[in-house]
């Protein structure tokens, strides 16, 4: 349980700073992220609209990412 957002949020843009990734790297990470979503069922492969919004969200946390 997060006791203070504003430090989590210091330290997640803090985090992004400093990561150095390429764009390879990142849709590796992507990839992985969808693949593991779609085995704990957050959304279904077969219906891929379902869980646009989700891949949106990782889509601009990727891309965050300088």
């Amino acid at each position: 349980m997060v006791k203070n957002v504003k430090i989590l949020e210091r330290f997640n843009r803090e985090q992004i700073k400093n990561e150095d990734l390429s764009y390879e790297e990142s849709l590796a990470i992507f990839n992985s992220l969808y693949e593991e979503a779609i085995n704990l069922k957050v959304f279904s492969s077969q219906n891929i609209m379902e869980g646009f919004e989700a891949i949106l969200e990782i889509a601009k946390t990727i891309n965050s990412i300088p």
